[in-house]
C-alpha cells in the first residue's frame, strides 16, 4: 500500500490554513491515518478506497464522537464507516482524542 505523506495532503493544508487546526487535530489525523491503513490491509484494498483523506481531515477537525456526528460531516458515509466494527473503531479513536483534551463537535 502507498503510504500517504501526513503533512502534505491538500485537504490538511487547507484545514491548517483556516487557523483552527491544532497539534491535537494533527495527532488525531495521524491516528486516523494509521487506523485507515490497518483497515485497508484487513480488507485487502487501498487506504483511499476505504475512507477518503478529506473525510479523515474533517473528522480530525470536527471530532465527531457518534454516528450522528459522522453523518453531520458526510451524509453518505463510505461503507467502512457505515457499520461495525470499523465505525466504532474510528469513533473510539476520536473519543480518545477528545478525552485527552481535544474538543468535540457535540456529537
Amino acid at each position: 500500500h502507498k503510504i500517504e505523506p501526513v503533512h502534505t495532503n491538500e485537504s490538511l493544508v487547507r484545514a491548517a490554513a483556516g487557523g483552527h487546526w491544532t497539534p491535537a487535530n494533527t495527532r488525531l489525523y495521524e491516528a486516523l491515518l494509521l487506523w485507515r491503513e490497518d483497515v485497508a490491509c484487513a480488507l485487502g484494498t487501498m487506504p483511499g478506497l476505504c475512507v477518503s483523506t478529506e473525510l479523515l481531515v474533517s473528522m480530525a477537525a470536527l471530532r465527531p464522537t457518534t454516528r450522528a456526528g459522522l453523518r453531520r460531516i458526510a451524509l453518505f458515509l463510505p461503507e467502512v464507516l457505515a457499520g461495525r466494527p470499523y465505525d466504532a473503531q474510528a469513533l473510539a479513536i476520536v473519543a480518545e482524542s477528545v478525552a485527552a483534551g481535544g474538543s468535540t463537535d457535540g456529537g
